[in-house]
């Protein structure tokens, strides 16, 4: 799928969190074996492949489905989002020029939309050295339904007081497209999740997140100067 033209020129961004911005998904497992293997069980081999980009309450319902570990899933999600918090900092394989892309982008309004909770957004966000860059998140705490609904991309957007069509969004999931899609966003994707022919509903997908964003830079370019509201 070859990038696409815009229409119109791009006045804010919403990104994804986990697998765009921070190469968190195998923290995410990391976390959820050491927490689960905490209560005696041992997680089947590949079973989180269709966990990512899933919202971390689904996901421990259907863990506490599989096994019977003798604590509630308030605890265990608990558990797993402390390891998640305490280790953001530690995560060491970033994706390539991601920091300065998005230092460079902050000059447009930017958001995150995820389906992480927002303590350990901002804990990711922060260990990517990013936080600063990023002023509105909107997180699981912040809605009623998480993607595929398209809630979290609509109050995003709002947050950043543009409409849904003046904004691009970057996702890494089926279902953070749809939801970005719902919400009137064009979606750029990215397979570092997924493969691409998971991704086609997105106007254009990239194989990195550093790729996505430069064609996005690219598209500012020549109108830096007008729309730019904050240039570092």
């Amino acid at each position: 799928m070859m990038p696409f033209m815009m229409k119109q020129q791009i006045a804010g961004i919403v990104f994804d969190l986990d697998g765009v911005l921070v190469n968190s998904e195998p923290l995410h497992l990391k976390a959820w074996e050491e927490t689960v293997l905490a209560h005696g069980v041992k997680m089947k081999k590949n079973w989180f492949s269709g966990a990512m980009g899933v919202p971390d309450f689904k996901t421990v319902k259907d863990i506490c489905g599989w096994y019977d570990l003798g604590v509630s899933p308030d605890q265990l999600l608990h558990e797993k989002r402390s390891i998640v918090e305490a280790r953001a900092s530690e995560i060491v394989d970033q994706y390539e020029g991601v920091k300065e892309l998005v230092a460079e982008l902050s000059c447009l309004p930017i958001a995150v939309a995820t389906s992480s909770c927002r303590k350990v957004a901002v804990e990711l966000l922060k260990g990517a050295g990013i936080l600063d860059y990023i002023p509105t998140i909107i997180s699981s705490d912040d809605v009623i339904k998480t993607k595929p609904s398209p809630e979290c991309y609509i109050k995003a957007c709002r947050s950043l007081n543009l409409s849904p069509e003046k904004c691009i969004a970057v996702e890494d999931s089926a279902v953070g497209i749809d939801a970005a899609k719902s919400a009137g966003l064009s979606v750029l994707a990215v397979c570092t999740s997924y493969k691409r022919d998971a991704l086609m509903k997105a106007d254009a997908c990239f194989e990195e997140p550093r790729e996505a964003l430069q064609w996005i830079a690219d598209q500012i370019k020549e109108t830096r100067e007008e729309v730019c509201i904050n240039p570092m």
